[in-house]
């Protein structure tokens, strides 16, 4: 059936109106739009060595190992406590595991992209051990699927993100050098994004940006009523 054009706008804009209110859940999305925030995350980026490298060997480590400076300490167990509300409300709530290590950042606002895209994310857990608490690896490095998803849309680069975990896993790193190389060769001449060094703990979610991949507009009768264009 051919829609006419007063009804095929209703619909483009019903549609719209979806894709909006999914792209608006939980707000700034760090996964896309990443910035630092003490309050909400864990900076890891100068944790002492050996607690790095307690956390690659065993998979374990008390924060107080992987930060030492007394005031830093005690602001990183403040944001823990947020950081661990945060992640069981999610998971009680809505069923979504939020915690994640985020490892490496590419910058694109040089190439004219305003995207700060996480590189790696590490599923955690954050346990509570008397006044400390133990940060657990809780399973192998995932490529972020926005950064995926923004470097084939901004350079027309496809990653493999099977590729990128595979590199994470193979090093004893959080992140790998190999990760940076291997982004620098996908890209060629494609572009140019800044890659930094982050290790960042925090509640980064996935689902909207899966949802929203999944939400595709198909004209039917039933979708067209509950986009309110049918009596």
């Amino acid at each position: 059936m051919t829609e006419n054009p007063d009804t095929s706008t209703g619909l483009q804009a019903a549609w719209q109106g979806w894709h909006d209110e999914i792209r608006a859940l939980g707000v700034t999305n760090p996964l896309l739009n990443f910035e630092l925030n003490t309050q909400t995350q864990i900076d890891l980026g100068r944790a002492h060595p050996s607690g790095i490298s307690q956390l690659i060997g065993s998979g374990s480590a008390v924060l107080s190992n992987l930060v030492r400076e007394p005031l830093s300490l005690s602001r990183a167990l403040n944001t823990s406590r947020r950081i661990h509300a945060k992640g069981n409300e999610l998971l009680e709530n809505f069923g979504l595991n939020s915690l994640f290590l985020a490892a490496g950042l590419a910058n694109l606002e040089a190439d004219g992209f305003d995207l700060n895209l996480p590189i790696l994310l590490w599923p955690v857990r954050l346990v509570a051990n008397g006044d400390d608490f133990d940060l657990q690896l809780a399973g192998p490095a995932i490529a972020n699927p926005y950064l995926i998803k923004h470097f084939e849309i901004c350079y027309g680069v496809r990653l493999s993100a099977h590729t990128i975990a595979r590199k994470a896993e193979s090093a004893s790193e959080l992140l790998p050098i190999a990760v940076f190389d291997h982004l620098n060769q996908a890209l060629e001449e494609a572009g140019k994004p800044e890659l930094s060094n982050l290790l960042v703990v925090g509640n980064f979610v996935l689902e909207p940006g899966v949802l929203l991949d999944d939400f595709a507009r198909v004209n039917t009768p039933l979708m067209n009523r509950l986009a309110g264009q049918s009596e």
